[in-house]
């Protein structure tokens, strides 16, 4: 049997694989990579305080930022990450002087990748059962990657940033939509969503 060099080789990874997606003129991006309390495509449920405790051990910047969960391709650095009435809020800034980071921005503003994927190590959960939803309460965060096809389909990239004025990027809105729907889904999916065991 081949030992994985892959040293995330025993992480998780919420998402289901594809490419990247939208952007900034200077790789500076913001988004959701996780959203509270929704069941997602592979029947995991993230609690609110899920991420508390690994945040609190490891600063933004020791999160590893990569391209479809690959170790061998780190595409920039996380500035912020943190739990938000949403989810897991994240600002990253890409390395443009890394030539996959250019490629993926250029996805990005051709609107042709934008999902957000957490690739963790699993500490306490609880699995109902009757449903097989399993409810995470803590997690070890690993890395956070930008996908094509994340786990949460509404875990994405919100908000383009102007490399000059670092303010909103106005093109596609069908694109940035959700940044402004988002709290309306989100009370949309709990109305459907399984109860807490």
């Amino acid at each position: 049997m081949l030992v994985p060099k892959d040293p995330f080789h025993l992480c998780e990874h919420k998402y289901i694989a594809r490419p990247l997606q939208t952007l900034n003129t200077n790789g500076t991006f913001e988004g959701h990579a996780s959203l509270f309390n929704l069941i997602d495509l592979g029947r995991d449920l993230i609690l609110p305080g899920v991420f508390k405790q690994t945040l609190n051990k490891n600063p933004a910047s020791q999160i590893k930022m990569l391209w479809q969960h690959d170790a061998k391709t780190v595409l920039g650095h996380w500035i912020d990450i943190h739990e938000d009435g949403l989810g897991l809020y994240v600002k990253g800034q890409l390395n443009l002087k890394i030539a996959a980071a250019k490629e993926a921005l250029a996805l990005m503003e051709a609107g042709e990748i934008d999902g957000l994927s957490i690739g963790f190590r699993t500490i306490q959960c609880k699995r109902d059962q009757q449903t097989g939803v399993r409810y995470l309460s803590q997690i070890d965060l690993v890395e956070i990657s930008i996908v094509t096809f994340p786990m949460m389909p509404k875990a994405r990239i919100q908000r383009l940033m102007n490399a000059s004025s670092h303010k909103s990027n106005p093109q596609d809105g069908s694109r940035l939509h959700w940044l402004t729907s988002a709290r309306a889904f989100v009370d949309q999916m709990r109305s459907r969503s399984v109860p807490r065991t």
